[in-house]
């Protein structure tokens, strides 16, 4: 078939996506009532805008821009996410260079299935050209139905440049649903990468609604793995970090308590830190 900008859709690969937006282009022209034909041609106009966006088709998408009514949506997405979630990761430049035309029409409060957001979607698939443009328009600390955030999700897809890029603006100890925080999803897909990264700035000491820590995620779910070993070390250092300064901070409130001031309570605690003995960390 011959798209509306000139394009045989016979085999391309967004053909399943153009053929929504005939759909829900048929079925919205056949509903709604329009005021007048500039209405109307800016109505069709919008989703031929998506249309060139699905098709990475830059001439088409700067052609329609000022005529569309740029608030169509398909699949719960305007024309500059299905320009990135279209792209082709092989040669995704006219996907990148549409994107940045459509990029002032995005819509921040768009959500597709499940209450996902765009970065939620696309980071863990998308060519690192699009991760600075999906985060200018992301809210990092979004969540979807399951309570999950892009961090969360962004683990099992294996794309450093896009965990890199989340790890300075997320919150590493945020929990999903099932209290679950974004090193537990990192144990779940075996990416130690994303392990070694979380493991400094997560509460390891945290557990989900079924009562496992992240250490004993691991040792449940990677116990014959070759990482298993490195990744329990930086875990057991991490956890005595963590019991060290909670009992320097119960030492410096209880001297606070009776009377030193807070200067005086945490340089106490900071010297009898050294004399503390090391205790074994509770079940983790």
């Amino acid at each position: 078939m011959i798209t509306r900008n000139g394009v045989d859709t016979q085999d391309h690969p967004s053909r399943d996506v153009l053929e929504r937006v005939w759909e829900r282009h048929s079925t919205l022209r056949f509903a709604t009532i329009f005021e007048n034909e500039a209405q109307e041609a800016s109505f069709d106009h919008g989703f031929s805008l998506i249309e060139a966006a699905v098709l990475g088709d830059t001439h088409a998408v700067n052609r329609l821009l000022p005529l569309a009514d740029t608030r169509v949506k398909v699949d719960g997405w305007g024309a500059f996410a299905h320009a990135v979630l279209s792209s082709d990761a092989a040669h995704p430049q006219a996907h990148v260079e549409c994107a940045r035309l459509l990029l002032p029409t995005h819509d921040r409060q768009e959500r597709g299935a499940n209450a996902n957001t765009l970065a939620m979607v696309a980071l863990a698939t998308s060519s690192p050209q699009f991760i600075p443009l999906i985060l200018s328009v992301s809210d990092p600390r979004a969540v979807n139905a399951q309570g999950r955030t892009a961090l969360m999700i962004a683990v099992h897809g294996w794309v450093h440049e896009a965990l890199a890029a989340l790890l300075p603006i997320s919150d590493a100890n945020a929990v999903d649903r099932d209290g679950e925080n974004a090193l537990m999803h990192a144990i779940t897909a075996k990416n130690e990468e994303a392990m070694q990264a979380l493991i400094p700035l997560t509460d390891l000491l945290a557990r989900n609604k079924r009562g496992e820590s992240p250490m004993q995620l691991i040792a449940r779910d990677l116990p014959h793995q070759p990482l298993h070993q490195p990744i329990m070390d930086a875990m057991k250092h991490r956890v005595f970090e963590q019991l060290a300064e909670q009992e320097r901070l119960d030492l410096a409130q209880s001297i606070a308590s009776t009377g030193g001031s807070e200067e005086m309570a945490l340089n106490s605690a900071s010297l009898a830190k050294k004399a503390l003995p090391r205790r074994p960390p509770r079940s983790l």
